[in-house]
Order: structure tokens, then sequence, then C-alpha cells
């Protein structure tokens, strides 16, 4: 867990109680956009329902030892036009780095249509990987306590922690705020084998 202090994020035991200032992190936006707001059709072999999907924006901190910090989450049904007034007030809330929008079939529309409001996009592809192939590499940083939840206890915290510790899998089970997580991870991933290879840092201000 972490805790704010002002413009600060007090890490918990296991980083010592570390402060890092707000500006000493990379501040991004991960976000899974609703391809449909309305429940799929029953399964024939397996009588399974589809959950109808949400849009989930969440908002990151990543600190200069490249732990990752859950600082806000929006989850919300409406439909695609109806989401862009919701991405430009989470941006204008937290004025990240980058907006990371996921971009397969329809959710394409979404990221050009988020580019044409100015907002700063990145495409978040998931490729071939299934939802469980992408989420791995966000539970092996949960494993390893690199992946912090706010002390606070802010209102969203609790669909977070519903949707972590029950999802199963299931190809037909709504993995929203699941797969915000997985992105987020895997840009840290990434982020931070690419410092270790230059030997520098890439959070601005921290050597």
């Amino acid at each position: 867990w972490y805790s704010r202090n002002g413009e600060y994020i007090v890490m918990g035991p296991g980083r010592n109680g570390k402060p890092y200032s707000l500006q000493s992190c990379l501040i991004f936006q991960t976000v899974d956009p609703a391809a449909s707001v309305k429940a799929g059709p029953w399964e024939k072999d397996i009588w399974v329902k589809r959950e109808p999907s949400s849009t989930v924006i969440s908002t990151w901190a990543m600190t200069p030892r490249f732990d990752l910090c859950w600082i806000d989450m929006e989850k919300f049904q409406l439909e695609i036009p109806d989401i862009f007034p919701r991405l430009k007030n989470a941006y204008n809330k937290w004025k990240p780095e980058f907006v990371g929008i996921e971009c397969n079939g329809t959710n394409l529309g979404v990221f050009q249509m988020a580019r044409r409001m100015g907002l700063p996009v990145q495409a978040l592809s998931p490729g071939s990987d299934d939802k469980i192939v992408r989420a791995t590499t966000a539970a092996v940083r949960m494993e390893a306590g690199q992946v912090w939840f706010p002390s606070e206890n802010p209102a969203w915290l609790a669909d977070v922690e519903s949707d972590l510790y029950t999802w199963s899998g299931h190809p037909n089970e709504a993995a929203d705020i699941v797969d915000t997580l997985s992105y987020a991870a895997r840009y840290v991933s990434e982020l931070s084998q690419s410092s270790e290879m230059q030997g520098e840092s890439i959070v601005p201000g921290v050597y």
C-alpha cells in the first residue's frame, strides 16, 4: 500500500516509507473502451452468457524504481459517443504524459477520435495473446510487490479488488479492469528493461 501526502506518494513498509513527488513519477493512463454495453448471446455449449463490457480508465504513477501505483480508476457503461467527455475529464484531472487506448476492432474509432480531440494518445495492441497471457506480466509484478494500491481506500478500489481477485480468465467474463492493469504492467516492464539496457533512468529528472 501507498499513501498520499499532498503532492507526494509515500510508499509502504516494502519501500521503507520512501516518498516520491508526483513530479518525479511518470503519470499515464490506460483505457479499455467498451465494445458493447449490451450483454452478449448465450453460448450453446457452455451455457455462459457473455457479460456486457464497461469502459475503464486507469491512471498510474510509475516511480523512479518502476513501481506501479494505481492512483485512480473510472468504470462506466456508456455508448462510444458518450465516452469522450469522460476521457477528456480524466485527462484534465491528472495531465498524464500519454493516454494509452486499446486498439482493436471498434476501439480503433475511439483511439482516432481521442487523437482528434487533442489527447496525447498511444495505441495499445492486444496482439494475438489472450487475456490470461496478457495478464501474466501484471501477475508477476504483483507477486514481486511492484504494484501498489492506495491506503486511503477510495470508492473505486472495491471494484478493482473485486475484479482482480475473482477474475477466472474465462473468455466470456468481463476483464476490463484487468486489461488496463495488464497494459500498464507490460509498459512499465518494457520501460524498465530498456532503462537497464541503456544504463539510465527513463523518468525525467531522475538519474
